[in-house]
C-alpha cells in the first residue's frame, strides 16, 4: 500500500521511524535468552526481506572503468560485451576503490508489469541507471546518498529504480557505480506489492535492533551512574557511537533525521566507521586488562584508537578510499588478537573472562565476514552485511553482561574496602580510647607513687642529717635507697613522657631556641663543671623546635651514655651543622665509651621496649631511644646511632633548620 507525497512520489505507508522500546527492568538483563531471541528474529526478518525476491535477475556482469571515460554508448556496444566479467549471484564486492564500475543487469520481465530494482547498501555515493527504452537507446536516472532524500523514486532507506518494461522477455540495463565507500552492491528485483510486504518486516527488524541497542545503552547508563567506573563509561561511549553509525549506514539518518542534508549524512557514514573503531579501542583495552605493564599490546591499542582519528580528515580531502581499506586490515588483525586475549582471560579464570570470550566469538563471525566483504575478499551478500550488525549486537549483549560482572566485582571490592576502613577506624578509636584511659591511669599512678617516693627520699635525707657522721656502711645504704627512689621516679617520668609523645595527635610547640644554650643548661645539670660532660659547640642559627620535647630527648641520650659508659668516663656532646644549602640541618651528637651497639641492632634499639643484649643488670624500660627517635620525627628530623671511633656509641639527632608545612 502506497501514499502520494507532495512531490508526487509514491511512499510506502508503513515506512515509519523505527520504534525505540523502553528499557527492560534490570533483573531481565541477567537472562540474555530473550535478548538473543530478539536478535535472531531481527536477523530472520532482515534475511527474509531479501530472500523473497530471488530468481528474477538472470545475470549480472561487471566492467571496470579505471579511467572513468566509458559512456553508455561504449559499454552497450557489441564490441564491449566480451569485456564484462560475469558475477556469481547478483552482488558485487570490489573493496575500497575509486574506479568506476559498470554493471550489466539482465532481467526477465513480464509485459505491462512495473518492477522495482533495489540497490543496496544505502551509503553508495553515485548511481546511474540506464534503462532500455522501447524505441532503442537508454534513459538515464540518478541515485545515491549525495542526493536529497526527496529526489528518490521510492521513499526508502536504500535506492529503488522503478522499471517499466515495454514487453515480456529479457531486458538489459546498465548501472554505473562510483563511490568513496566500499564498492559493495547487492541487487534485487521486486514486484511493488512484494517489496512493500518485505520491507515492512525489514523496518520492524530494524526497530527491534535499535530498541535493543537503546535498552542496553540505558541500562549501562544507570549502572554507570551508580558505580562510575571507567570501563562502563568507555562502554557507553562505544555503544552510543556504534548506534549512531549504524543509524547512518542503514540509511535511516538520511530518511528521517536529515533528509535535506545529503552531504552531512554522507560524511556521517564515512566518519562514523573510524569513530566506532576509535571509541571501541579504549573500551576493549580496559576490558581485556591491557595496561602499561604490557607495552607492546598497550601501543597496539593506542594505535587502534589514534589511526582511525587520523583517517577522519581524509573524508573531507578526498583520500578516504585509499586509507579506509588499510585501516580495516589493521582492525581485522586486532580483532583476531582480541579474541586470543579473551581466550587467555577465560583460561586464567579472570572476572568475566568466559563472557568476554563468548562476546568475541559471537561478534567475530559476522564482523570478520563483513570486513572481508567490504575489503573485496568475499563476495557481496546482504546476509553478510546484516550479519555484521547482528554479530555486533550479540557481542554487545554478552559484553554488557561481562561489563556488569566486572562492575559488580569492583563494587564488591569497594564495599569490602569501605568495611576495612570502617573496621580500622573503629580499632583506632578503640585504641585512642584505651590510650586516654591509660594516660589517666598513669597520671593517677604517678601521683600515688611520687608522693610516697618523695616522703622516702626526704626521710632518708633527714636520717643522714640526724645521724651526722654515720658509719660508711649506713651511708652506703642511704645512697642505695636514694638511687632506688630516683630510679623508680625516672621510670615513672619516662612512662608519662612516652604516653604524651606516643600520641598520634602530638604536634611540637615550636619556638625559636638557642640550641647551644639549651645543651649547656642540660650539661650543667649533669656536671659539666667537673668534666663529666664535655661540650663541643658549633655555630648554629636559632632553631624552631619544642624545647621541652628536645630536652626529653637529650636527657635520655645523656642518661644512656652515663649508664652504659665506663664509670668516670666523660660524655661528649657536640653540636653543629650537617649538610649544606637548603638541606642543611642542626645536628646534636652524644658520644660515650661504652660497649656500643651491634650493627644488626642499630635500628631495632629505637623500637619500644627493646634494649641491647647483656644489659640485664642495668636498669631501664627500653623506652628512652624510642622517645628520642619519635621526638626527632615529629620535628621532621631523624635519629641514628653508629660506632664511635675508638670505641663506644655515637647517637646523632638531626633537625631541620627550616621546617616545612608538613612537619611544622
Amino acid at each position: 500500500m502506497e501514499i502520494l507525497t507532495r512531490s508526487g512520489k509514491l511512499r510506502p505507508a508503513f515506512a515509519l521511524p523505527p520504534p525505540c522500546p523502553a528499557a527492560p527492568p534490570v533483573r531481565s538483563v541477567l537472562d540474555f535468552r530473550p535478548w538473543l531471541a530478539a536478535c535472531l528474529l531481527a536477523l530472520l526478518l532482515l534475511g527474509g526481506a531479501q530472500a523473497q525476491a530471488a530468481g528474477r535477475i538472470a545475470e549480472v556482469a561487471v566492467l571496470v572503468d579505471s579511467a572513468g571515460s566509458e559512456t553508455i554508448d561504449t559499454v552497450s556496444a557489441p564490441a564491449a560485451a566480451g569485456r564484462f566479467q560475469p558475477l556469481r549471484g547478483t552482488s558485487l564486492s570490489a573493496g575500497y576503490s575509486m574506479e568506476v564500475r559498470w554493471l550489466r543487469i539482465t532481467v526477465d520481465t513480464t509485459a505491462g508489469g512495473e518492477q522495482w530494482l533495489e540497490v543496496q547498501p544505502p551509503y553508495l555515493d553515485d548511481l546511474r541507471l540506464y534503462e532500455a527504452l522501447p524505441g532503442g537507446g537508454y534513459g538515464e536516472r540518478h541515485a545515491g546518498d549525495r542526493q536529497p532524500f526527496a529526489a528518490r523514486e521510492v521513499a526508502y532507506r536504500g535506492f529503488v529504480f522503478r522499471l517499466h518494461p515495454p514487453e515480456a522477455g529479457r531486458q538489459i540495463h546498465y548501472l554505473r557505480l562510483q563511490t568513496t565507500s566500499t564498492s559493495l552492491v547487492a541487487l534485487e528485483l521486486w514486484q511493488p506489492d512484494e517489496f512493500q510486504l518485505a520491507k515492512r518486516s525489514e523496518y520492524g527488524a530494524l526497530g527491534i535492533y535499535y530498541g535493543l541497542l537503546f535498552a542496553v545503552l540505558l541500562l549501562n547508563l544507570l549502572q554507570w551512574a551508580t558505580v562510575r567506573d571507567r570501563l562502563t563509561g568507555h562502554y557507553l561511549l562505544y555503544l552510543a557511537v556504534t548506534g549512531l553509525f549504524f543509524y547512518g549506514s542503514n540509511g535511516l539518518a538520511a530518511e528521517y533525521f536529515l533528509p535535506g542534508q545529503p552531504a552531512v549524512t554522507d560524511a556521517w557514514v564515512s566518519a562514523g566507521g573510524p569513530l566506532v573503531i576509535a571509541s571501541g579501542a579504549p573500551f576493549f583495552r580496559r576490558l581485556l586488562l591491557v595496561d602499561r605493564s604490557r607495552p607492546v599490546l598497550n601501543w597496539l591499542f593506542h594505535g587502534l584508537c589514534l589511526l582511525p582519528l587520523l583517517v577522519i580528515p581524509a573524508v573531507f580531502t578526498g583520500h578516504y578510499t585509499q586509507l579506509a581499506g588499510k585501516l580495516l586490515w589493521y582492525v581485522t588483525a586486532m580483532s583476531l588478537l582480541c579474541t586470543w586475549l579473551a581466550a587467555r582471560m577465560w583460561r586464567r579464570g579472570q572476572v568475566g573472562g568466559v563472557l568476554v570470550f563468548l562476546a568475541y566469538c559471537a561478534g567475530m563471525f559476522g564482523v570478520f565476514a563483513a570486513t572481508l566483504t567490504m575489503l573485496g575478499v568475499l563476495p557481496g551478500n546482504l546476509w553478510i552485511v546484516y550479519g555484521n550488525q547482528m554479530g555486533i549486537m550479540c557481542s554487545v549483549l554478552v559484553m554488557h553482561l561481562a561489563v556488569a560482572a566486572r562492575a559488580r566485582a569492583i563494587d564488591e571490592e569497594r564495599r569490602e574496602a569501605l568495611q576495612r576502613v570502617a573496621l580500622t577506624q573503629r580499632e583506632l578509636e578503640s585504641e585512642r580510647h584505651a590510650r586516654q584511659e591509660q594516660g589517666k591511669f598513669l597520671a593517677m599512678l604517678s601521683h600515688e607513687l611520687k608522693t610516697p617516693l618523695a616522703m622516702i627520699d626526704g626521710a632518708v635525707q633527714s636520717l643522714a642529717h640526724l645521724l651526722g657522721g654515720a658509719p660508711p656502711d649506713v651511708a652506703r645504704r642511704h645512697d642505695r635507697i636514694r638511687r632506688a627512689v630516683r630510679r623508680i621516679n625516672g621510670l615513672v617520668e619516662q612512662f608519662l613522657t612516652h604516653d604524651r609523645v606516643d600520641d598520634d595527635r602530638l604536634a611540637p610547640r615550636r619556638e625559636a631556641v638557642d640550641l647551644n644554650a639549651l645543651v649547656e643548661r642540660i650539661a650543667a645539670e649533669y656536671g659539666a663543671a667537673d668534666g663529666r660532660v664535655q661540650l663541643r659547640s658549633g655555630a648554629l642559627p636559632p632553631l624552631q623546635c619544642d624545647p621541652a620535647l628536645l630536652r626529653v630527648a637529650l636527657v635520655n641520650l645523656i642518661d644512656n651514655a652515663f649508664k652504659y659508659g665506663p664509670p668516670g668516663s666523660p660524655v661528649v656532646i657536640a653540636t653543629g651543622l650537617s649538610g649544606t644549602g637548603a638541606g642543611a640541618m642542626a645536628a646534636i651528637e652524644v658520644m660515650d665509651r661504652g660497649p656500643g651497639i651491634a650493627e644488626n641492632l642499630r635500628e631495632e634499639v629505637f623500637e619500644r621496649y627493646v634494649r641491647g643484649t647483656g644489659l640485664g643488670d642495668i636498669p631501664g624500660a627500653g623506652l628512652g631511644l624510642y622517645l628520642v627517635r619519635r621526638i626527632a620525627n615529629v620535628h621532621g628530623g631523624s635519629a641514628a646511632v653508629e660506632t664511635r671511633p675508638g670505641g663506644g656509641a655515637l647517637f646523632r639527632i638531626c633537625l631541620p633548620l627550616h621546617p616545612t608545612l608538613e612537619n611544622a
